[in-house]
């Protein structure tokens, strides 16, 4: 973990980010202006605003889930390949298909994808530009990474280039390790079914533990 107060100027800042409603102030941890804490409430683009007017230098804001687990010099190494081709969206992309075909997901036409939610990034630019097309207080209840989607597709139609972590589900790719990684990120999905974490997963895992039916 980093220090909130003395971010790194060059590198991967990995903090908590948590609702005001928490009482223990740590230097490894973002207090966001929430009167209660909830992913499906909007917590996302509070910590979108907060990242925008606290670290002005940054190139990328990225959401990991608490079960994500990273080797930060392969993702670096990632990111520095998104920065690279120009990349404003980071992270494994779910189309109508992947995401299951519900009436939520994003149409067969293609005109927009989010990033599945164990990671993604988006850059600074596309931040800074969403929230000047959308209102600076722009905020919606549910999913985030679908609606952190379609909110930047909202604000820039059919003209986001994205950098694909095709691996993040691919299957075998266990780990991580830093040495002959496969995949720098790991999602450990918990399965009560099956009491269980499994990390070798596929992309259809969604339609059967994470969206509703």
């Amino acid at each position: 973990m980093h220090n909130v107060s003395t971010p790194l100027k060059c590198g991967a800042n990995i903090v908590f980010v948590v609702g005001s409603s928490e009482t223990t102030v740590r230097d490894d941890t973002i207090l966001l202006n929430m009167a209660k804490e909830h992913m499906f409430k909007g917590k996302i683009f509070e910590y979108y605003r907060h990242v925008l007017k606290r670290y002005h230098d940054i190139d990328f804001a990225f959401k990991l889930d608490m079960d994500t687990q990273v080797c930060v010099p392969g993702l670096m190494a990632k990111i520095d390949e998104a920065i690279e081709q120009k990349a404003e969206f980071f992270g494994w992309p779910h189309d109508h298909s992947s995401c299951g075909q519900y009436g939520h997901c994003p149409p067969k036409s293609g005109e927009w994808h989010f990033m599945s939610g164990p990671v993604f990034g988006v850059s600074r630019e596309l931040l800074t530009h969403a929230f000047k097309v959308t209102g600076a207080n722009y905020s919606i209840d549910g999913l985030d990474d679908l609606y952190v989607g379609k909110w930047v597709h909202s604000a820039k139609p059919n003209n986001i280039t994205s950098y694909k972590l095709d691996c993040l589900y691919g299957r075998g790719a266990r780990g991580p390790t830093c040495s002959g990684v496969r995949c720098p990120v790991i999602h450990w999905q918990f399965r009560k079914s099956l009491g269980s974490r499994l990390g070798d997963l596929c992309p259809a895992y969604y339609g059967e533990t994470a969206w509703p039916r």
